[in-house]
């Protein structure tokens, strides 16, 4: 009964995915989030995490989706099998040959289960709803299903491809798998129409199985509240996908008496709060108000792009503070095109300030926990770091962008060839650009000799270092930036980085590529490498030439991809987006 952990390992896995794979959600507006009708009358109201959909994803997106999806999964079962065989070949001794004969059978399996087409004939639709969530601290994952016998069926597939059948049990007339031991089983079964897996202790009781399975609605559930409603109308977000961590309502598990499935989950582990003593309880909430939820959602999804946020909800006098530390750097979290960039801000004075501020509030309120002696402890190091001397041009300093437009052709990152071609830019914000250009006139009479100006103008960098890396290179300069720019067209986009726009909050970090172009650098660097004697002895011809084809699968799919972190009246809020090509 799947004794093997690897083929455990794997056939969870494919649960797991299976019934995610293709879920996109079954209402179209935020009513769906407060409908005691879905999926989410099933999530007790007090859970400490959740995510769920509210909204189908939109049809033209799908459709256009789906024929990549389908394409990635037949290159993927390549790897699948090179995983496999190479494990053999190394002589693995978790593996043997018969464990990877089952291991390949049930990837053969799922490449065609996570087909389009295989999704389908199990049973899981693409707008079906699901919801993942914490019934206490047990996960519990539920997606409907439209055929429940389609489903067994998928589930009878994976078994006849391991060769081996999962246990089974019955619940108030239900029939569920489970793999597992004598104290901890993972579970799926079908109960109310949804498929449903999860995880729980073997000696849990009939009451307890019928509250982890749904069969007993939980007193006060989720969709009875308008939690994620808010979510979305805080952020914006659309209800494709939404969800928390509760960080607070997390901590209270391990401080107060267990009640519902925790007590008998924590009981078996034997764990009693009682053993934690009241001063650690009191510091661990105040630890854990510091950041209390932690939420993810979308703001886009559609046939050009999709956009979302993850948050680090703060406190509301850290999040002020923590407004503070960034600066605005021109062309720092906007897309200027090229092919990648990045960039950080900084101000470093008011990052000293709210360090100095933490180990002040550490020292006023110090923490009496024994948990927490090594962090209490690290004041007086925290103070010996502040009093280290920084030269004041380094506080000037606010952060930089720096974007490669282009690398030509011919280059081969793959064997350490570098370009010969570059064009690229950098802007460093800081107080007092001049102050530090005269600085540098100090050390350098060639740069005293550009007579480099506040004006925005941009001067050739007649600099025979310079000159050794880039034919063609100006620097402009304003009161507080300066930019160098290399390459074609060089004096132009020396000009046009000194006078970029700032994203408005600053963030504290941002990247932007041309994911395209990467995908199909990536791809070639491959078909590169393919020819050198050592790549063919590490992976076989056949596991080569999928990696490439998943490159320029996704070189086909994503047109350019984002990413920035700032800090807002919120938290720290991590943003990303992707726009897709003319699918």
């Amino acid at each position: 009964m799947f004794k093997s952990s690897p083929i455990r390992a794997l056939v969870l896995g494919a649960l797991a995915l299976l019934l995610v794979a293709a879920c996109s959600g079954g209402s179209s507006d935020t009513s769906a989030l407060t409908d005691e009708s879905s999926l989410l009358r099933f999530v007790p109201a007090d859970t400490p995490y959740v995510f769920a959909t509210g909204a189908p994803l939109p049809d033209d997106l799908l459709d256009a989706l789906e024929p990549k999806i389908n394409e990635m999964m037949k290159v993927y079962q390549v790897f699948l099998d090179e995983i496999l065989a190479s494990t053999l070949r190394s002589g693995s001794k978790d593996i043997d040959e018969e464990e990877a004969r089952k291991m390949a059978a049930i990837a053969s399996e799922l490449v065609s289960i996570f087909s389009v087409d295989g999704m389908r004939a199990a049973g899981i639709e693409r707008d079906s709803e699901m919801v993942l969530f914490g019934n206490g601290l047990l996960p519990v994952l539920r997606v409907e299903v439209t055929d429940e016998k389609l489903f067994e069926k998928a589930l009878a597939d994976i078994e006849q491809a391991a060769d081996e059948e999962m246990a089974t049990a019955t619940l108030d007339g239900h029939s569920y798998r489970y793999i597992g031991d004598e104290e901890m089983r993972f579970a799926v079964g079908v109960f109310e129409g949804n498929a449903v897996l999860t995880i729980l202790p073997a000696d849990f009781d009939e009451a307890q199985l019928k509250q982890l399975f749904g069969l007993t609605l939980p007193a006060n559930n989720l969709a009875a509240t308008t939690v994620l409603a808010d979510i979305v109308e805080k952020y914006d977000f659309s209800n494709h996908y939404i969800g928390y961590l509760d960080t607070l309502k997390f901590a209270s598990i391990f401080l107060e008496q267990p009640t519902g499935l925790n007590a008998g989950l924590l009981k078996g582990a034997d764990f009693d709060p009682a053993s934690i003593p009241e001063v650690c309880k009191t510091e661990i909430r105040r630890l854990a108000g510091t950041m209390p939820r932690m939420v993810i959602g979308y703001d886009e999804i559609s046939l050009d792009a999709i956009s979302g946020s993850f948050v680090m909800e703060l406190r509301p006098d850290l999040s002020q503070a923590l407004g503070k530390v960034v600066a605005a750097v021109p062309g720092l979290g906007l897309d200027q095109g090229g092919l990648f960039s990045f960039g950080m801000s900084a101000n470093l004075l008011e990052w000293r300030k709210f360090y100095e501020e933490r180990l002040n509030a550490m020292e006023s309120e110090p923490f009496r926990c024994e948990y927490f002696a090594d962090l209490q402890a690290s004041v007086d190091k925290g103070r010996e770091l502040l009093n280290q001397p920084l030269p004041p041009v380094v506080y000037g300093i606010k952060g930089f962008n720096a974007v490669i437009e282009d690398l030509g052709d011919d280059y081969d990152f793959s064997s350490g060839q570098p370009p010969k071609k570059v064009d690229a830019n950098i802007v460093i914000a800081m107080d007092d650009a001049p102050s530090l250009v005269a600085m540098g006139t100090m050390f350098s009479p060639e740069l005293a000799e550009l007579n480099l100006q506040a004006d925005g103008v941009p001067v050739d960098l007649q600099i025979a270092q310079v000159k050794s890396v880039a034919a063609d290179a100006y620097a402009a300069m304003l009161d507080d930036r300066l930019a160098i720019a290399i390459g074609e067209g060089a004096e132009k986009k020396a000009a046009g980085a000194l006078n970029a726009k700032s994203a408005v909050p600053a963030p504290a970090f941002g990247m932007t590529m041309d994911a395209a172009k990467y995908y199909e650098l990536l791809a070639t660097s491959m078909a590169m490498q393919a020819q050198d004697d050592d790549a063919k002895a590490a992976m076989s011809p056949e596991a080569q030439k999928a990696l490439q084809d998943m490159m320029q699968l996704l070189s086909e799919t994503y047109d350019r991809m984002s990413m920035d972190v700032r800090f807002t009246e919120h938290g720290a809020e991590v943003r990303t987006k992707v726009t897709l090509q003319d699918l």
